[in-house]
């Protein structure tokens, strides 16, 4: 009797510890969506030349930094070209930790070159995340596959 109460005991563990983990990872992929969904947001607005609409998805900090939409933008624009105008983007797997993200990024520029873009963000307090840096940096790591490159590896 003793080892059946001790093995029911630990098949109702099992059973909630399974159900508890499956439960953080339904946050954790929820959380992780709602990071990507912002920067994408970001880009998209910096693609239609949209600067109100990118500087709503930066921090407070930043946007107390910069005043206005338009200060933004043209900082964007002239710091981050790549970031502004990619001729290709890549999302990466975010990292995610309770009120603070990080979502890298690797793009492309308009000559190929390949860049990576770490997105620091921060979860506010109506659950919304917003962007609180981009650091950006040569991606000398990116295999660059061109036409002839591929051309090369076609099996006959």
């Amino acid at each position: 009797m003793k080892l059946t109460n001790y093995l029911c005991g630990v098949c109702l563990l099992l059973t909630i510890s399974t159900s508890a983990v499956r439960a953080h990872a339904q946050i954790s992929e929820e959380k992780t969506f709602a990071v990507k969904k912002t920067v994408q947001g970001q880009l998209a607005a910096f693609a239609a030349d949209d600067a109100k609409l990118a500087f709503s998805f930066a921090a407070p900090g930043i946007q107390k930094l910069f005043k206005t939409p338009d200060n933004f933008m043209t900082m964007v624009q002239q710091a981050y070209p790549v970031v502004y105008r990619p001729a290709n983007i890549l999302f990466l797997k975010a990292k995610v930790l309770d009120s603070v993200a990080v979502q890298p990024v690797r793009l492309w520029d308009q000559v190929g070159d390949v860049w990576l873009a770490a997105y620091d963000l921060e979860r506010q307090a109506d659950g919304s995340w917003l962007i609180t840096a981009c650091v950006l940096m040569r991606d000398k790591s990116a295999v660059d596959l061109t036409t002839n490159q591929l051309n090369s590896y076609k099996v006959n």
